[in-house]
């Protein structure tokens, strides 16, 4: 498992869930003209779409990133482990 390719990914989505966030609706002009108001509401639901998927991105990339550290320290636990039960000179005693 490449665990520095996982945490760039995370830091990817993390960037790309801000890029979400900071995307802000373009000025409809004057709010008195009849499309402005149906333009405010797409761009409404469209805001809450980003912010919504915005979540979701950061969510998943902290997620990872905890799996990520937990798959680090369950391999440095099972490498203790092994060597707890089979000790390096154990190996090389056999072939005396």
């Amino acid at each position: 498992m490449d665990v520095h390719g996982v945490r760039a990914l995370t830091e990817r989505w993390h960037a790309h869930a801000d890029t979400l966030s900071a995307n802000a609706a373009p000025s409809t002009g004057l709010s008195s003209q009849p499309s402005a108001f149906a333009m405010n509401a797409g761009h409404a639901d469209v805001a809450t779409a980003s912010a919504t998927l915005a979540d979701r991105v950061r969510m998943t990339a902290t997620k990872a990133g905890l799996a990520d550290t937990r798959y680090v320290q369950t391999e440095a636990e099972s490498v203790k482990r092994i060597a707890a039960i089979y000790p390096r000179n154990t190996a090389t005693q056999g072939m005396r």
